[in-house]
Order: structure tokens, then sequence, then C-alpha cells
């Protein structure tokens, strides 16, 4: 009786792991995926992605002591491959070429905004913020 009670218990215990890999699996976020840092993802991608031909620039800035490098490959997965990506390190002005539907900055500092704006002729707009989270869409002067 007591055998049989061990193997029901080892038998749910397996079970339960299974079936918890699996949901955690499907899932775009679970508590070990760091969803305070990347739980926005999905939504920038999919305003990107909505784009022809989509650029997307980034540059070295830090938002709540995330690393660049982390911020934009977490992002980068969820792109379609028609995005092209432009990483800028400070203080240098990203080059944006014209053959581009849609520019988009993500999560840029200010100070590549500002450049952007005065030596490229171009405005910004606001596509998405939530929490420290920013899309700029660059729209030609």
């Amino acid at each position: 009786m007591q055998q049989k009670l061990w193997q029901l218990t080892l038998i749910a215990l397996i079970s339960g792991g299974i079936l918890s890999c699996g949901v955690s699996s499907q899932a775009q976020f679970w508590w070990n995926k760091s969803p305070d840092k990347h739980k926005y993802n999905p939504q920038i991608a999919y305003l990107v992605n909505q784009a022809e031909k989509p650029l997307l620039i980034s540059d070295n800035s830090t938002v709540i002591n995330d690393s660049f490098a982390c911020r934009i490959l977490s992002l980068s997965y969820l792109l379609a491959p028609k995005v092209q990506l432009q990483l800028v390190t400070e203080p240098n002005t990203p080059q944006i070429p014209d053959n581009f539907s849609d520019v988009f900055l993500f999560s840029p500092s200010e100070s590549l905004v500002q450049r952007i704006e005065k030596e490229q002729n171009y405005k910004t707009q606001l596509a998405f913020n939530r929490d420290n989270f920013w899309l700029w869409k660059l729209i030609k002067n």
C-alpha cells in the first residue's frame, strides 16, 4: 500500500513538472524571463513589423539599469526578417539611408534624438511610451 502511494506521488510530481514546463515554454513572459525588462517588446515589435521596409535604430543608452545589448537582443527575436537594425554608440549620429519606408528609434538617449533632429532634418513622433520604454518614429521634414 505504501509503495503504491509513493508511486502515485512520483507520477504526480513528474506529471506536474512536465505540465509546468509545457505551460511556461509557451508563455511570452514567465517569472524567470525578466518581465520587467522585456514586457513591452511584443507591442514594440508589432508596431515596427507593420512597416513595409523598416529601419530600427538604437543607441547605447541605458535605462532602468539595463544593458544596451540585452534590450536590443531580446527585441530582435520578435522582429520580422525585413527589419534592419542600426546600432549606434555615443556620440555618433547614424546615417539614415533614404530607402526605408519607416525609421524608428528604440529607447534612444535624449542626445541621440536631438542630434538626429538637428543634423538629419527629421522630426520625431512618439509611437510608444510605457514605463521607460520608448519607440519614436522619424518623419522627414
